[in-house]
């Protein structure tokens, strides 16, 4: 495209071949009359350049909609005649265009930033996600390797590149995709670490601008280069390359090698002497480096190590020649031996905070508590000398090899070390006890730690409480639990007792019943009722507050309800609303209890209103498992009709808790989604898959219970209903969704039905009627609906028309799904050859309450109209 600057008697912009022509201008009356300056700006850009078929005409004014209309009629006419397109944008236009369409391109908004500042600021203040991390300031740059690279990108439109840990790969694509920058609308950077499959990519979101959009259609729709970074399976090539579309590449790093792969080689002897002496006044000495260069050669990873080391003033340059003589001896293995080393030398430096992971007994911590045990500056040290992973969320990760090294410094921990982490850990609990996410992402996050503290015999409440908190039922330990009465009554000779260790006997009654239940719910039951003089005795302890006696009525309900005496449990809640601390807890539990009987539906619509428009108003009020809980009860407690304008007035708060609970690891976060994700994916389809792509990937071999496994298969089902994406990737989210319910140990009638449905929309006919066929009367009408697609798609529609009158007999003349059945009964007589089906659709389109659905039926009734006979 040649130069955009205006030149009187030239055409302002025109292509290279000719075949596009632009003309610009800010005259304020462009759009009065005639528009005689338009049509002479169009007429001497044809007059230039006779071949342009498509001739652009901007101005910053703005035509009104009707002058547009017009215009647009009158381009549409001259291009049906002439074969010539006229692209005429106004100022709003204008605006719309770099707001809909160019956002998402880094290159663009770089571009035009010098010239519309207010895209730069939308670009910072928005959430930018899979930026090009910058290659660090230890990086020593590679000219001969980084050419290499870019020279592969050239010439292919996937080059992978490969390489043993340490060597230099990350780096090495973070510094060629930086340079490349100009070349591309996009650069993408993925941790390619959980790839398994190249279809994940399809459901990894990239956002830009505000502006969310999934790799694979980035890939196919814009010039994009993906770097896929530390991918740990061996993608096939062409399937790779199949993904690209114009313009687009894609740069892997693995450690992997194969036939195609770019081999990274080690630094050259003057580069390495470079890195391992940076920032030391006169450099490393010749007889150091030469030490090293013998044993390890050119590994970037393990000189920046060495040179830390020094840096910090923790070695001297002859310690580092000593330890390099030990290395030599492990020739096969010498990069594990060589960071073990090195991070011996850093203890001086760093002892306080790897200390804290050999404690965990684990590579990773919780962010929170590492921020409470090492404050940020510890933080900041271990990101400092490498040894930190990227972001994982909530948690702090360290490399695994430099984990694997902790266990051989014994003296890294030593006994007072651990118990004053011991210490920290139990404050932190206790600081964030009466918080929401915080105490979550303890109780999951460290859930190993926490259990191996009381296998250890360390039973302190704090303890006690996150571990039963964040056990899942089959988790659950009786044993190490211990004596549920016993431990009660020992609360009874302790002066006041601590909120916190009431709630470890509140939530171990609890916890013991949901770890027996599956196996026998008269054995849950029994052991609960014995459990129920437990609540009488913490009820008399003296001292408690007043939240430890309404927590402990509370739980009393809630074993109330367990054990069938529903009626006493309303009572206990009710009076728990009516005391000094009215819980959002109980609210939640009369919700879930009035939803199963209709006289108490307004009771349960009002509790559910309170509980919405607390945490919207008071959002530290409620916690995070209220809110989902509600979500989870809206279709047993609220309308249909109730729950749109919920979800309308409270859509916002509502994803956020999805969003952030889900980040700590919550498996209620997909549960509530599920459940919302019914009513998103119809009336709110943007906002459905913005979450979707938002939340963490979930694999069926990540899921232990059925519960979860059924949400999920849930949301992949409705996600791969969407018609707006792709076929393909729709097939590949309805397989995955096939997957979590073909997992599902015990499923439940509606979880076959929502089988069956998938296996409709997988076009498994025979496989779906022999799912939906024996389920019980509680699924209609929606088991007859599916079951007659089924038969319908098998060529079976005199049986499917059978199948949809059975499920219409389960309606009402008011039910809002009245439409949808009778679009099907329609499709089914169409199929039958049945002249007077056309009835049917007319039935759906009359009776159809939502608007969305309305107009699809009323496009198919108007088709349906021309092509009937006359």
């Amino acid at each position: 495209m040649r130069s955009a600057i205006r030149v009187g008697h030239t055409v302002d912009t025109v292509s290279d071949q000719g075949h596009v022509a632009a003309e610009y201008t800010i005259d304020k009356k462009y759009f009065d009359g005639d528009m005689d300056k338009a049509r002479n700006d169009f007429e001497h850009a044809r007059k230039k350049h006779p071949n342009a078929k498509d001739v652009f005409l901007l101005c910053t004014e703005t035509a009104g909609p009707k002058r547009y209309s017009e215009m647009v009629e009158e381009a549409a006419k001259y291009r049906a005649k002439h074969g010539v397109s006229i692209h005429l944008h106004d100022g709003r236009r204008i605006a719309e265009t770099i707001v809909d369409r160019l956002l998402g391109n880094d290159a663009v908004v770089e571009r035009l930033g010098e010239y519309l500042p207010a895209l730069g600021q939308i670009r910072d203040e928005y959430e930018a996600s899979n930026l090009v991390p910058d290659p660090g300031n230890g990086y020593l740059a590679r000219p001969a390797v980084e050419k290499a690279v870019a020279d592969a990108l050239a010439a292919s439109s996937c080059v992978k590149v490969a390489g043993m840990g340490g060597s230099g790969k990350s780096q090495c694509a973070a510094a060629v995709a930086a340079a490349q920058r100009q070349q591309y609308d996009l650069i993408i950077w993925c941790d390619a670490s959980q790839l398994r499959h190249l279809e994940q990519l399809a459901s990894l979101p990239v956002a830009r601008s505000g502006v969310s959009r999934n790799v694979v259609a980035l890939l196919r729709t814009m010039r994009c280069l993906l770097v896929l970074d530390d991918a740990r399976v061996v993608f096939d090539r062409a399937r790779v390359v199949g993904m690209c579309g114009t313009g687009s590449k894609v740069l892997i790093t693995t450690r992997q090698a194969d036939a195609d792969a770019y081999l990274i080689p080690p630094l050259e002897p003057e580069d390495a002497r470079e890195m391992l002496g940076s920032g030391i006044d006169g450099g490393c000495p010749a007889e150091v480096f030469d030490a090293v260069w013998s044993t390890i050669g050119g590994h970037p990873l393990t000189l920046r190590l060495m040179n830390a080391a020094v840096s910090d003033r923790t070695a001297s340059w002859q310690e580092l020649v000593a330890d390099c003589q030990a290395v030599a001896e492990f020739v096969d293995d010498r990069q594990e031996r060589i960071a073990d080393r090195i991070l011996r030398r850093l203890m001086p430096a760093l002892n306080r905070e790897l200390s804290l992971f050999a404690w965990a007994g684990q590579p990773t911590c919780d962010r929170g508590f590492a921020r409470h045990a090492i404050q940020p500056v510890g933080l900041r040290k271990l990101q400092t000398y490498c040894l930190t992973t990227p972001d994982a969320g909530a948690s702090v990760r360290i490399h695994d090899i430099v984990y694997s090294c902790l266990g051989s410094t014994p003296e890294l921990l030593t006994d007072a070390r651990q118990r004053e982490l011991g210490d920290a850990f139990e404050a932190y609990i206790r600081s964030v006890y009466s918080l929401d996410l915080e105490l979550v992402a303890v109780c999951y996050g460290m859930k190993a730690v926490l259990e191996r503290l009381v296998r250890a015999g360390d039973r302190r409440p704090a303890f006690l409480y996150c571990l039963l908190m964040g056990w899942d039922p089959a988790e659950v330990d009786p044993a190490l639990m211990g004596d549920i009465h016993a431990y009660a009554k020992s609360l009874g000779g302790v002066q006041s007792p601590e909120p916190i260790a009431i709630s470890v006997a509140l939530e171990a009654i609890e916890a013991r019943y949901r770890h027996e239940r599956p196996s026998s719910y008269d054995t849950a039951k029994a052991n609960l009722l014995s459990a129920l003089p437990i609540f009488d005795e913490l009820a008399a302890l003296t001292g408690l507050t007043d939240r430890s006696q309404t927590e402990i009525q509370h739980h009393r309900g809630k074993a109330l309800k367990l054990v069938g005496e529903t009626t006493e449990a309303i009572k206990v809640f009710e009076a728990v609303l009516a005391g000094p601390v009215p819980l959002q807890a109980a609210r939640l539990q009369l919700v879930r209890m009035y939803a199963r009987e209709r006289k108490h539906a307004d009771r349960a619509q009002q509790l559910v209103s309170e509980i919405l428009k607390t945490a919207q108003q008071k959002p530290q009020e409620v916690a995070s498992s209220i809110v989902l809980g509600s979500i989870e009860s809206l279709s047993g407690a609220v309308p249909p009709d109730r729950q749109r304008l919920i979800y309308a007035d409270h859509g916002d708060m509502i994803e956020e808790r999805i969003l952030t609970s889900a980040m700590v690891g919550a498996d209620q976060a997909y549960q509530a989604f599920a459940v919302i994700g019914r009513y998103w994916a119809w009336n709110e389809p943007q906002r459905f898959k913005s979450v979707f792509n938002s939340l963490p990937r979930r694999s069926v071999a990540d899921v232990t219970r059925d519960y979860d496994r059924s949400a999920y298969g849930e949301i992949l089902l409705e996600i791969g209903g969407d018609t707006d994406i792709p076929q393909q990737e729709r097939q590949i989210m309805l397989e995955d969704s096939l997957g979590f319910f073909e997992a599902i140990e015990k499923p439940s009638p509606f979880q076959l039905r929502k089988m069956g449905e998938v296996l409709v929309k997988l076009s498994k006919w025979a496989d779906a009627e022999a799912v939906l066929l024996p389920l019980e009367a509680k699924q209609e009408p929606w088991r007859s609906y599916w079951l007659a697609k089924a038969r319908l798609g098998a060529g079976k529609a005199q049986d499917a028309l059978q199948a949809v009158d059975a499920g219409l007999q389960k309606l009402d003349s008011s039910s809002q799904y009245l439409s949808t059945f009778k679009a099907l009964r329609y499709d089914i007589r169409v199929d039958l050859g049945d002249s007077g089906a056309i009835d049917d659709l007319r039935e759906a389109a009359a009776s159809c309450t939502n608007d969305r659905y309305k107009a699809v039926l009323m496009q198919r009734l108007a088709a349906a109209e021309c092509a009937k006979p006359a």
